[in-house]
């Protein structure tokens, strides 16, 4: 019983630890849309996506 117990802390901690760790990427995410705006989303598209560097160029054509 006590090692089942233990078992179950275990796993409680790790749930801990994957809550704070998404927190804190929601955060920082939030942060990093906060003070570089939408700069920064064109340009992690730029990462992501490669293809979508002639669509961001023409959006910016269209503003």
């Amino acid at each position: 019983a006590c090692h089942l117990s233990a078992s179950d802390d275990t796993r409680e901690h790790e749930n801990g630890k994957l809550h704070a760790l998404y927190v804190l990427i929601t955060v920082t995410i939030a942060m990093l849309l906060h003070f570089e705006g939408e700069r920064s989303l064109s340009v992690w598209a730029k990462l992501v996506n490669q293809p979508t560097k002639e669509t961001i160029a023409q959006d910016h054509e269209q503003w």
